[in-house]
Parts: structure tokens; sequence; C-alpha cells
């Protein structure tokens, strides 16, 4: 089914409900799958800035910065 089909489909379901609580339900749930999606498309691009070596450098750093010297304090 194409994607244009689909979109008709649920605007004539919508159409067909009178419940103000439920259509508020739905706007609300739409824009919070639209939030979400685009915090993913900002995560992505920073997906592969840094080469495989430099992940694992700074993994190291900062398994480095987590240890904790109970007796220095």
């Amino acid at each position: 089914m194409e994607i244009v089909n689909i979109k008709y489909q649920f605007i004539e379901e919508i159409i067909k409900i009178n419940d103000f609580e439920i259509l508020l339900n739905l706007k609300n749930f739409l824009n919070n799958l639209k939030k979400q999606s685009k915090k993913q498309s900002e995560i992505s691009k920073f997906a592969g800035i840094w080469s495989s070596e430099e992940a694992n450098e700074i993994s190291e750093i900062i398994k480095d910065c987590e240890k904790i010297d109970f007796n220095e304090w």
C-alpha cells in the first residue's frame, strides 16, 4: 500500500472521530513521534565523526576518569 493511500485512510478515520479527548490524544501522540524522530536524526548527524581509533581512545580516557582511589580522599 502506498503512503498516500495510508494517509487518506488515516484522515478518513480521524474525520469519523467526534470525541475531543481522543482527537487531542492523537494530536499529542503524533507530536511526540515527530519530536522523537527529529531527536534521532539530530543524533545521527554525529554518527561517524570519530574514527574507531578515536572512539576507543576517548573510551579509555573516560574509563580512567571513572577510577576512584578511595585512599586519596
